[in-house]
């Protein structure tokens, strides 16, 4: 790669890329399962991401997809996290507010730390790492949410 060729490089827009290709995994995993009812799994719609921080409903609990874990704000992360060989760590989060609001709905974060260095030719490997670990991070993210929540009396 030439000094000067940033488009191989980590930007926002490959952040946002890679954050959208994580939502769609998830979607992908509950049409395969022939689970698309939206009980299950649903997109936000813009209003619920700006609103309330959320990217998907899994189960009805409001998730947040991010590249950018360690710097979410208003947000507790968890201590639990799930391997993925060769990329790094899925880690968990609880989310009550993003600056503008506080959410009526805590948000179950799950993500990365991507930093400045990832190429864009990674976004394949790191989906094909969650798709692979999809059902874990699920039982896992759900689990750790929940138990969370009753701590904290949020639930």
């Amino acid at each position: 790669m030439a000094r000067n060729d940033f488009s191989q490089i980590f930007s926002m827009s490959t952040g946002h890329e890679l954050e959208t290709e994580l939502i769609d995994v998830f979607g992908e995993h509950f049409t395969q399962k022939g689970q698309i009812s939206k009980t299950d799994f649903r997109f936000a719609t813009a209003k619920e991401d700006k609103f309330l921080g959320t990217d998907a409903f899994i189960y009805g609990l409001p998730c947040d997809f991010t590249c950018n874990f360690s710097n979410k704000n208003h947000m507790t992360a968890l201590e639990v996290s799930i391997a993925l060989p060769t990329i790094g760590q899925i880690r968990f989060g609880v989310r009550t507010g993003n600056g503008r609001v506080k959410f009526e709905i805590p948000v179950l974060v799950i993500g990365i730390d991507a930093n400045e260095h990832i190429r864009k030719s990674s976004i394949c490997r790191i989906v094909d790492g969650v798709r692979n670990k999809i059902q874990e991070i699920i039982d896992i993210g759900q689990d750790a949410y929940w138990n969370y929540c009753d701590a904290h009396g949020l639930s």
